[in-house]
């Protein structure tokens, strides 16, 4: 039987990642780019995606809520 980790047992990307802060250094959200952006965490770029859709401009501060291969779904943060 395989047990699916629980919150407190995430490993990996979800435990390094999903929660944090990154900077968007490529905007996320322009049409002719299928909305795909860039973030800057750890040192890493990764590409980025909105979690519900909206633009976010380079240089805003974003909050990574859940990870699809290699791209990272992510929402603003509070200014």
């Amino acid at each position: 039987m395989i047990k699916k980790p629980s919150k407190d047992e995430l490993t990996g990307v979800e435990a390094k990642y999903i929660g944090q802060l990154a900077q968007v250094i490529k905007d996320i959200g322009v049409a002719n780019s299928d909305g795909i952006g860039v973030i800057k965490i750890y040192g890493e770029t990764w590409q980025a995606k909105s979690s519900d859709g909206c633009e976010i401009k380079a240089g805003q501060m974003v909050k990574i809520v859940r990870n699809e291969s290699l791209i990272m779904f992510v929402e603003k943060c509070e200014e």
